[in-house]
């Protein structure tokens, strides 16, 4: 068995010495293959590697990176480990593992570690935080390697991804092929990326103290991916049937194409199973005019199916309610609004269920709901099923009366919470309270 990269943006990927580098662009560019080959090449010289994704179903699900990895590494003498973890370890003494952070609070569970080298499958899938606190955590303790990461991505205009690869982009959503591989250097200040073309330009600027790392990206297509096309002559058909969104970013490679509308004035509904962990948010009320209303999401990738319901009730008598809601769609945390009543409903939830936070209600919802037209990013939908319930048809309509002008506004300030969390790159993967 002959296992070697394609000529090509494969190769070149391959062979960047650069701090981070980053393949990808189009679908079918051969972005996992080309993430699990350098992984080998470092358990081969005896050191580590972890590859990442965002969820674990991705990882071990027919065709994923685990069965993908089983018919690359086994017959390099690679002994497979699938218990607790998921390992191969190497004649070496080097290995490879699979992690994954579907939480932002996930990042967490890797303090402490050394790996030498992290790959994110999907990159565009994590957030930016969660990406930087692993840098923290990229280091060789048998100092075989010079540590450093790799990341895989399709293009997602939303995505913090797309402002840190845009000097790679042009105006006109294509990579710009004479930068392709190039390296920039930058460093963070202030939490501010800046940017330079060389090395000692940014320790000019900033200090010698200030450490610069280097960055490249390796745009891909799936012409480049010669063994796909003989292999699957039709995919290509497959990706030119596409809608005309989705044909630009996954044929094309294109970093700028968006859907436009606002997502309230034709809601775009979703069928959706719910299957994986999902996340809550419930803005409290205690009748008198006031609703309580439950916001259920969930992360696919860089876009949000979500389904609310709305009662007239005050929230302690909708906790059972509450409690059959999240078991039926598979809600991990749920997180009270606690202005109103200093987290009690939080506390009082916690008999019902396992795992429940409060935090303060802090954003204004008339300027994302009307004034900031945040529903052109064209990422949420609303799950169908929401007018199966009347509770799920109050919300909407209430919805797309505040974004009208009109109250009641409790839907609003849920959803407006919702959107903040999803602004600010993550946090909605775990609790859509935590809006700092």
């Amino acid at each position: 068995m002959e296992i070697k990269p394609q000529p090509g943006p494969q190769t070149a990927f391959l062979c960047s010495d650069a701090d981070i580098a980053i393949y990808g662009g189009s679908a079918g560019g051969g972005k996992s293959y080309a993430l699990l080959l350098h992984a080998m090449s470092i358990a081969n010289v005896g050191s580590n590697a972890v590859l990442m994704r965002k969820t674990f179903p991705e990882i071990i699900q027919e065709g994923g990176l685990w069965d993908y990895a089983m018919e690359l590494y086994n017959p390099l003498g690679a002994i497979s480990k699938q218990s607790t973890e998921l390992t191969f370890n190497f004649p070496s003494g080097g290995s490879v593992s699979f992690g994954h952070m579907q939480h932002e609070k996930d990042k967490y569970k890797w303090q402490g570690a050394q790996i030498a080298c992290i790959g994110f499958d999907e990159l565009a899938h994590f957030s930016k935080s969660q990406f930087f606190y692993m840098l923290s955590r990229n280091r060789d303790p048998k100092g075989k390697v010079t540590p450093h990461i790799r990341g895989t991505c399709n293009p997602d205009p939303d995505s913090w991804l797309a402002q840190f690869l845009s000097w790679w982009i042009g105006e006109d959503g294509y990579p710009i092929k004479e930068r392709a591989g190039a390296t920039r250097y930058f460093i963070t200040v202030q939490d501010e990326i800046q940017w330079g073309d060389t090395k000692s330009e940014l320790i000019e600027r900033f200090g010698k103290d200030s450490e610069p790392k280097s960055v490249a990206f390796y745009p891909a297509s799936i012409q480049d991916n010669q063994i796909l096309i003989s292999k699957d002559p039709g995919y290509i058909a497959s990706l030119k049937a596409l809608d005309e969104v989705d044909r630009a970013r996954l044929l094309g490679g294109n970093w700028k194409a968006k859907r436009i509308g606002k997502l309230f004035k034709n809601p775009k509904f979703a069928d959706w199973d719910f299957r994986y962990d999902s996340t809550a948010w419930v803005d409290t009320g205690f009748g008198g005019g006031n609703n309580t209303t439950l916001q259920i999401a969930i992360n696919i990738g860089s876009e949000y199916i979500v389904i609310g319901f709305s009662w007239p009730e005050s929230v302690i008598h909708l906790y059972d309610e509450f409690a059959r809601l999240c078991k039926k769609y598979h809600v991990g945390t749920v997180t009270f609004e606690s202005n109103a009543d200093k987290g009690a409903s939080a506390r009082e939830f916690r008999k019902f269920w396992p795992s429940v936070e409060d935090h303060p209600e802090r954003e204004n919802k008339h300027n994302k709901i009307v004034n900031y037209g945040v529903y052109n990013w064209g990422k949420i939908y609303i799950a169908s099923e929401i007018n199966q319930y009347e509770s799920g048809r109050r919300w909407l309509s209430n919805l797309l009366a505040y974004e009208e002008k009109v109250e009641p506004d409790d839907e609003a300030d849920g959803m407006a919470s919702l959107i903040r969390s999803i602004e600010d790159g993550g946090p909605i993967a775990y609790n859509l309270g935590n809006l700092e």
